[in-house]
């Protein structure tokens, strides 16, 4: 909150007419920065960083500066715990993440000056990108494709909660220094957790370590109150064909095809982060409560997840999150003309309900697109794409407040996200298809590039532009058509006791069922991995 908006500042001498005149302004902004700094003094400095660190005036930009340093210690953390959790594992990882998150978190608290806050909160967004991108993974990549959605959404709903969370914690709690030992205590307790959250199934089984993978599979499988298939793990996905085993990201991109994916979408992320987070940071600057105005914000999310449960089952991955880009910019654009007031908060609200299903559906769809033993790397390098929006999303804010036009960020958040939603429509579709472990298995990931459907004209490339299902090569089809009968067959030997899998008479698991067959896209149904218990519970608490 800004300490000189709500007039947390009182005259030094009573009898000063110049400071009285500010004082009694409704919005003292615009004048405060005309009185010499012995004419006021703060009546609570440590309400807020601004008054603790002197970030007024001609320091103000310091402010949004902090937020930057943030997303820049992201951007270096998505590199970082992503490639260490493709290395070390999803498990380490995350305990990792979540120490540095939480003892620069501490460190913030304690700040005796701006440089070393600054530092703090920098490190402290290195923590939070390991969080965040870990989380989803063990998430993920422990489901079959069946709830692998789900999942996906599921996570980004303990995040809204814990947004919930922190407007009370800030309203309550407004000494700043306060409200981050509370964030800290609340790290600690996730750490707790770290027993109960299992390794990733499918990364163990990618580096060879299938026994461990069994293990884990056999306790998730005990759990839901069913049996692991009859069929070894080991012989049903092949950990090394092709070299998969020394696959790095570096020799995926030399496709052209996948390096044209990428690129689209590190700029689709890089547009929602600076979108997402762009809304938040400007909503300071629109009339009315701040706690109010970031309430309603993050009650948009809410809705906004779980119509991306809904729509990436049926329209499929890539038009839905092209669909909640388009949505987020246009409400923006709406945003950017509408008169202050309630109105403008409407549309900013729902510009962050696009923008939160899209950033939902980006970590399904990304993951989905790439193959297992680069997925983390990947993840991690749109992670610091996006981060490269965050960095520059307060910078965008800064700019209205210095022209003096509260409405300028919308203008350009909107235009940026209409473009990025449409550039997503030229990516393949992913509903139906195995998750790649090998680069053979994205065959059964095909664009209109691709395929060459742009040359054939309009009507085949709009059948493929907003394609609703996956579609690859007549061979990779024909290999998943035999592994669903395969599937199908083992799921009425195995089937036991009663499965929370989505399908019923569906088997109770086999990583496999998720990498190496797709029942839907070839017309049959598969064996699905079962929702996890306490470890998935786990998880998304310390996700939260």
């Amino acid at each position: 909150k800004d300490p000189v908006k709500a007039k947390w500042f009182a005259c030094t001498n009573p009898e000063d007419a110049a400071c009285a005149a500010v004082l009694a302004m409704t919005d003292p902004t615009s004048s405060f920065c005309d009185l010499n700094r012995d004419q006021w003094q703060w009546t609570d400095p440590n309400k807020s960083i601004i008054s603790s660190f002197e970030l007024t005036c001609g320091r103000s930009f310091l402010a949004q500066i902090v937020n930057s340093a943030f997303f820049l210690g992201y951007l270096i953390g998505s590199g970082l715990f992503g490639s260490m959790a493709d290395q070390q594992g999803r498990r380490k990882t995350l305990l990792a993440a979540l120490v540095t998150g939480t003892v620069f978190t501490l460190m913030s608290a304690f700040s005796p000056n701006y440089w070393v806050y600054f530092v703090s909160r920098l490190l402290t967004g290195i923590g939070a990108a390991g969080q965040s991108l870990v989380t989803y993974l063990i998430a993920t990549e422990s489901i079959g494709p069946a709830w692998r959605g789900s999942a996906g959404v599921g996570t980004q709903l303990f995040f809204v909660l814990g947004e919930f969370l922190l407007v009370p914690l800030a309203y309550l709690l407004q000494p700043w220094r306060m409200m981050c030992i509370s964030i800290v205590v609340i790290g600690a307790a996730s750490c707790l957790l770290y027993p109960l959250i299992p390794e990733s199934p499918r990364w163990l089984l990618a580096k060879g370590r299938t026994a461990e993978a069994v293990a884990i599979m056999e306790r998730m499988a005990a759990v839901n109150g069913t049996r692991m298939p009859l069929e070894p793990l080991a012989e049903a996905v092949p950990v090394v064909a092709g070299g998969a085993a020394h696959m790095t990201l570096g020799s995926v991109l030399k496709d052209r095809h996948i390096r044209r994916r990428f690129i689209v979408l590190a700029y689709a992320w890089c547009i929602l982060c600076m979108t997402y987070y762009g809304i938040s940071i400007a909503l300071n600057g629109l009339a009315g409560s701040i706690y109010i105005l970031f309430l309603v914000a993050a009650a948009a999310e809410i809705p906004s997840n779980i119509l991306a449960a809904y729509l990436i089952e049926r329209i499929g991955r890539h038009n839905s999150l092209a669909l909640g880009m388009l949505l987020g910019g246009v409400a923006c654009l709406i945003c950017s003309f509408c008169p202050a007031g309630i109105l403008q908060a409407m549309f900013a609200g729902l510009g962050k309900f696009g923008c939160a299903g899209a950033f939902t559906i980006a970590s399904i769809y990304t993951s989905e697109l790439f193959p297992t033993l680069v997925r983390s790397a990947v993840l991690g390098a749109e992670n610091e794409a996006a981060r490269l929006g965050g960095i520059a999303a307060p910078f965008i804010v800064l700019l209205g407040t210095q022209l003096n036009s509260p409405s300028m960020p919308f203008l350009i958040f909107g235009a940026t996200s209409v473009l990025a939603g449409l550039l997503i429509f030229t990516l393949p579709e992913t509903l139906g298809a195995p998750m790649p472990d090998t680069l053979e298995d994205m065959d059964a990931i095909q664009s209109i590039f691709s395929t060459g459907a742009w040359k054939k004209g309009w009507k085949t490339t709009r059948g493929e532009l907003f394609s609703t299902r996956a579609h690859g090569s007549t061979k990779n089809l024909q290999q998943l058509a035999l592994t669903a009968i395969s599937e199908e067959s083992q799921a009425k030997m195995s089937f036991t006791g009663n499965s929370r899998s989505k399908e019923p008479g569906s088997s109770a698991v086999a990583l496999s069922a998720d990498s190496t067959a797709v029942g839907t896209a070839a017309g049959a149904s598969t064996a699905s991995v079962p929702v996890p218990g306490e470890e998935h519970t786990a998880l998304l608490v310390a996700h939260c």
